[in-house]
């Protein structure tokens, strides 16, 4: 936990290696899978800034072999997930079919590039790590620089991150710590995920130091200006001018009154979570090599406390449950089912049931979780639609998708 240019609290738990028993540092080496999406926006906004990249530029002009209908997405539509192209994560068979056989990026790119939008580009959003990888490669292209060098040249240096990087497959990392997934009390050792899948989407490596570093950094504009962090933490509107909680690589979010900005992330048994305060001029890290590790509550129980926040609003509003709402909610990966119970609205996801009660308006909230909080937005309208707010995350799912055959459940 930080503040200002001190470091609150920190603490190292566990074990990196637990075949060699060797414990958890400040220098241990994790995966951050998805947290590694902030970094890559900064080295897209820099790259953009020195001229040589236009946010509004398309895919194909920069990679002109690469074709389908997402060719047109611009570099904008990449970094907020409104381009619609399809995460290939939730492509059918990616990881027991495609997967396998990638070798190159341009292997990865053709395993989804000529796939159907999931969406009309700006029209809706949804998380997509297909945006970032093709991102990746478009700066390599712009930059004549392979991604991992330029990434490195343009944020994790200047950043002060002395050890953070894109890993090859095949390098030697020191203290990098193995990652882990716990079976029914087993604990099991998750195979890495190969960086020519993940890159610019989820492929960064960094220790606990690069992240207290990369954190400053951010919080001082050493990286971008004040202008450009604005710009970055400004809301991505859709056409319909409906707002997520996603700007250029961030994930925005309010906890307790506090404005926050961040990103989770998991890859190949490690969990991670980064969140910065920019008014409260502070930031949490937490970083495990447990691919269940709850990361996120974790990280907003501690930033509670050390910020001294309020209390979550446990206001029961007693309002009744519209029965319009009802029904599936899909955002093309993942989904959800709304229940109504009498006076009460039940979130189904793969973690089970949340009764949700009235706040006020079109607000519902877990009265065991207050901080979980459930938006009815246009509910009744044409395209209904349903927002479920975390700390530092959110999720939109739309009710007249058909959930695809390869929708997991939402966890709620």
């Amino acid at each position: 936990m930080t503040h200002a240019d001190s470091v609150l609290y920190e603490g190292c738990f566990g074990l990196a290696d637990v075949e060699w028993r060797q414990p958890v540092t400040p220098e241990t080496m994790f995966g951050l899978g998805s947290v590694t999406k902030p970094a890559t926006a900064l080295a897209v906004m820099l790259t953009s800034r020195a001229g040589m990249l236009d946010l509004d530029s398309t895919v194909a002009e920069h990679l002109p072999s690469v074709g389908g209908p997402g060719a047109s997405a611009t570099i904008r539509q990449l970094l907020t997930h409104t381009s619609g192209i399809p995460n290939f994560l939730a492509l059918r068979g990616f990881r027991e079919r495609i997967e396998p056989l990638v070798r190159t990026s341009d292997d990865m790119l053709a395993a989804f590039a000529a796939e159907p939008l999931d969406f009309e580009a700006g029209t809706r959003w949804a998380y997509s790590d297909s945006g970032y990888r093709l991102l990746d490669v478009i700066l390599s292209a712009v930059t004549a620089t392979p991604f991992d060098r330029a990434l490195a040249d343009l944020v994790l240096r200047p950043a002060g991150m002395a050890t953070a990087c894109i890993p090859a497959d095949d390098a030697v990392v020191p203290n990098r710590a193995r990652g882990y997934l716990r079976d029914n009390g087993v604990v099991r050792v998750v195979p890495p995920t190969r960086t020519v899948v993940s890159g610019g989407a989820g492929g960064l490596v960094a220790s606990l130091r690069d992240m207290v570093a990369f954190d400053r950094a951010v919080r001082r504009n050493r990286l971008v200006d004040e202008g450009t962090d604005r710009s970055m933490l400004a809301p991505v509107r859709l056409q319909s001018g409906h707002s997520e909680g996603y700007g250029l690589g961030w994930v925005l979010s309010t906890f307790r009154g506090a404005q926050a900005a961040g990103h989770t992330g998991g890859i190949g048994g490690f969990s991670s979570m980064y969140a910065r305060f920019p008014r409260l001029d502070a930031g949490v890290i937490v970083l495990s090599n447990d691919a269940g590790f709850p990361a996120s509550l974790l990280a907003h129980e501690v930033a509670a406390v050390a910020l001294d926040l309020p209390g979550p609003d446990a206001t029961d509003g007693c309002g009744p449950a519209p029965a319009l709402c009802a029904g599936r909610y899909s955002d093309g990966w993942s989904e959800a089912e709304l229940v109504v119970d009498g006076d009460t609205l039940v979130l189904r996801g793969e973690a089970g049931d949340r009764r949700m009660r009235h706040r006020a308006g079109p607000t519902w909230f877990d009265p065991g979780d207050p901080d979980v909080t459930l938006a009815l937005d246009r509910v009744g309208a044409t395209e209904s639609a349903i927002t479920v707010r975390y700390p530092f995350s959110w999720w939109t799912g739309y009710r007249d998708r058909a959930a695809s055959s390869t929708a997991s459940t939402m966890p709620v």
